[in-house]
Parts: structure tokens; sequence; C-alpha cells
């Protein structure tokens, strides 16, 4: 006799925990941006290699995508009129004075709660919507980022930042403000690679992907059932549609870092 079984497929945050020992973390970079590894697949074939073999992977007519977006020193700190110490992760600029970003905090704030982050420095917080607060300033939130802003580095780096990563954790091709974390497959690129790589007749393109915080934050229970994640400012361009194109046009590849 055959006996139904029903199983519960409803996916969990818990489905998405990835155990990664902790040695295999490196918590600084390597010396040389280039001497990273690379695994390459080719059919059924794996070969570890290293990053600065990548133009030699690479053949005529193909096409290498590059993302130009530029880190911002992300991460502030401050503290409420009672002392209570707020860290603040910016995610989106709005306007010169205003910006949308995640906080974390002792006690409680609410609407209209001050932030103090320096001498004649003052954030006020005006909107919030589940994780995210809009918070307005006295002054050019630019500005404050750049003077007082710490490099947002990934919570799997257990580490403080210093000043080699506002370098270090940006590609040598960076160009548009307004990513808080890196397109870390980007880093390992040099000049001297690109160089290489335009030597072969291989086109290179850009676009813009701002990643945002929300790229640090844990998955939820409501994303899993929406099935929407959070949002991320993109910009395509003409001129990389028409590099597609011509690039497929003559049987080359489309290489997206």
């Amino acid at each position: 006799m055959n006996e139904l079984i029903e199983y519960n497929t409803t996916m969990q945050p818990s489905d998405f925990n990835i155990d990664i020992p902790t040695k295999s973390i490196a918590q600084t970079p390597l010396k040389e941006r280039s001497s990273s590894k690379l695994l390459h697949l080719k059919g059924d074939v794996i070969d570890d290699r290293n990053f600065f073999e990548i133009p030699h992977l690479l053949k005529r007519h193909d096409l290498l995508i590059l993302n130009n977006t530029k880190v911002l020193p992300a991460r502030l700190f401050g503290k409420k009129e009672s002392g209570g110490k707020v860290e603040i992760f910016f995610e989106r600029l709005l306007n010169e004075m205003s910006f949308i970003a995640q906080l974390k905090f002792s006690g409680k704030v609410h609407i209209g709660t001050e932030i103090i982050i320096s001498e004649g420095t003052v954030f006020r917080i005006t909107k919030r919507e589940q994780q995210f607060f809009t918070i307005t300033s006295n002054s050019s939130v630019m500005e404050i980022l750049y003077s007082d802003g710490l490099t947002p580095l990934p919570p799997y780096i257990k580490r403080g930042p210093n000043l080699e990563d506002r370098d270090r954790y940006q590609t040598v091709f960076a160009k548009k403000e307004g990513a808080v974390a890196a397109p870390t497959a980007g880093l390992h690129f040099t000049t001297d690679i690109l160089n290489e790589v335009r030597k072969k007749d291989v086109s290179i393109g850009e676009l813009t992907l701002h990643v945002g915080a929300g790229t640090f934050a844990p998955l939820r229970n409501e994303q899993i059932e929406s099935k929407k994640l959070h949002k991320e400012y993109f910009e395509v361009d003409q001129k990389l549609c028409d590099q597609i194109k011509v690039s497929k046009a003559n049987g080359g590849r489309i290489i997206e870092n």
C-alpha cells in the first residue's frame, strides 16, 4: 500500500546559512591585488589559478563588463543627546542634506531624535520605514561622510577599518560614488591587467550598480515570503548595449564582473 507523505518545502532563512571555516576568510588583502586565487571552470575541468592569469583566459571579441561604482566611507558613529551610542550605516542620498540609513542604537530612537556626530554636526531622524531611517543633516551629507565616515567592511571581516581600506576596498576603475560595499569580484583587477586585456582585442564596457547596505543584512522571513530583496540603483547606458550587440555578433563572450 502506497502512503502519501507530505513535505514542508517552505524555505527558511537558515537554509541559506553557509558554514565557512574562519581560517578560510582572509582578514586583510594580499599585498598584490592580482595574486588572489581564481577558480577556472572549462567544461567539466576545474583549475586553481591566480587572478593575474585572467587575460590569458579571454579571447578576441569577448566583452568584459566592469561595475564602476565607488564605495563611500558609509559607516558613521554618533550619540544621542542622552549619551547613548548610535551607529549609522548610510544607504542612499536623497539630497544634499538628507539620506536613508540603517541604525544600530542603545535604548530607543523615535522621529525627532537628534544624533550628534561631532561638534557642530547633528543629524535628526525624520521618518522610519522598517529597518530604514530617513535622516536630515545640518550640513552636507557627503562632506560629513568623507570627514567622519569609515569604510564599511563586511561583517565577516572581524577587525576595524583602517586608512588603507579606503584604497584597497575600492576597485581601480571606481568612478561613480554611491555604493556602501565593493563589487568584490572586481577588487583583484589592476591597471596592468586591464591593459593586457585591451591588447588582446577584448572590449571593456562599464555599468553602474550601487551595492546597498542590504547586502550586509541577514535574510528575513518576510523577504522569502514576498520573494523580494532590497533595492539597488543601477545604470546601463546605450554604449554598453551596443558593445554587447557587437560582441555577440562576432561570436564573443559576455563576461560580467
